[in-house]
C-alpha cells in the first residue's frame, strides 16, 4: 500500500494500474514505447469492474482491495467516464510514447517496477537498457517485477548474462 508503480508496457488497456490502484498504490506511472492504448476499452473494463465490485474484491481476498476506492469507480461510471477523470482519481500517469530504458524519473523513486509479457518482445539490447533504468528507479528495498510467458533463465540469456 501507498507505494510508487512503474508499469512497463501498458498496452491497450489499464488494467493493472487500475488494480494496483484499488489495492492502495499512491502513484501509477505507466509507460509504452508506441500509444496503443484505447479508451472505449479501458471504459469497458472500468464498467465491469464498478458492476461486478463485490465480486471482484472477493476474488482478491488475501490483497484486500480499498472499498471506497471500488465505490470511486462506480460513482465514475455513473458521472460519465473519460479517460482523462479515470487517470486522475486512480493517479496514474500514462506516458507513451516512452522508452523504458530512459526515464525523467528520479533515481530510488520506484517501490514496484512490474511488466506484464513485455519483456520476452524485446531485444537483448533494449532489455539490457530498461534492466539497467530499473536498477536506477528501483529504490533500495523495492521490487522489480516482470511477468512473462519466458523463463528468468531465457531472459537473462536474451540479455547476454546465461545462468550456467
Amino acid at each position: 500500500r501507498d507505494a510508487e508503480v512503474l508499469e512497463v508496457g501498458s498496452g491497450r488497456r489499464l488494467n493493472l494500474p487500475i488494480f494496483l490502484w484499488l489495492m492502495g498504490a499512491r502513484r501509477i506511472c505507466t509507460v509504452d514505447l508506441h500509444p496503443y492504448l484505447k479508451e472505449e476499452l479501458v471504459a469497458e473494463d472500468v464498467a465491469y469492474i464498478a458492476g461486478q465490485s463485490e465480486e471482484i474484491a472477493a476474488s482478491f481476498a488475501s490483497i484486500p482491495l480499498l472499498e471506497t476506492r471500488l465505490a470511486a469507480l462506480a460513482d465514475l461510471m455513473k458521472a460519465g467516464f473519460t479517460l482523462p477523470r479515470l487517470l486522475e482519481l486512480c493517479q496514474i500517469e500514462y506516458r507513451a510514447p516512452a522508452d523504458a530504458a530512459c526515464l525523467d524519473l528520479g533515481d530510488d523513486s520506484i517501490d514496484l517496477h512490474v511488466s506484464t509479457n513485455v519483456f520476452e518482445h524485446i531485444t537483448p539490447d533494449a532489455l539490457e537498457a530498461i534492466l539497467s533504468e530499473a536498477a536506477r528507479v528501483v529504490r533500495p528495498g523495492g521490487r522489480l517485477a516482470p511477468v512473462t510467458a519466458a523463463s528468468a533463465d531465457q531472459l537473462l540469456r536474451r540479455a547476454g548474462r546465461a545462468t550456467a
